[in-house]
């Protein structure tokens, strides 16, 4: 994320990673879960949603400097452009986990 966006981006973007993995592990470790094969899967998972929603975020504000518009302007635009994208694809993977959580066989679970 630094190589491509920049030193200021690419920091803030490694810092919102780190930050999701602390709370997912504090998570983890609250409920008592030992983390399986399957578990790991999903913490990687995790960890490419938030690559994307970030990689969203940032060229929606690339597309709006653009276009012309004030830097201030342009993050907020950015970010409510790109919000409707990321929770459809966090919808479609939550509906995908129930499914496999109650449909799948023991291979799955």
């Amino acid at each position: 994320m630094t190589l491509v966006y920049g030193l200021r981006q690419g920091m803030v973007s490694v810092m919102t990673l780190v930050f999701l993995l602390v709370l997912l592990f504090a998570l983890l470790k609250l409920i008592g879960y030992a983390l399986s094969l399957s578990g790991l899967a999903a913490v990687l998972l995790s960890i490419g949603m938030g690559v994307d929603a970030n990689v969203l975020i940032y060229e929606r504000i690339k597309e709006e400097q653009q276009g012309g518009s004030r830097a201030q302007e342009s993050i907020e635009q950015g970010y409510s452009r790109s919000r409707t994208a990321i929770r459809d694809g966090n919808a479609t993977t939550a509906l995908i986990g129930l499914l496999l959580l109650f449909v799948g066989t023991n291979l799955f679970k």
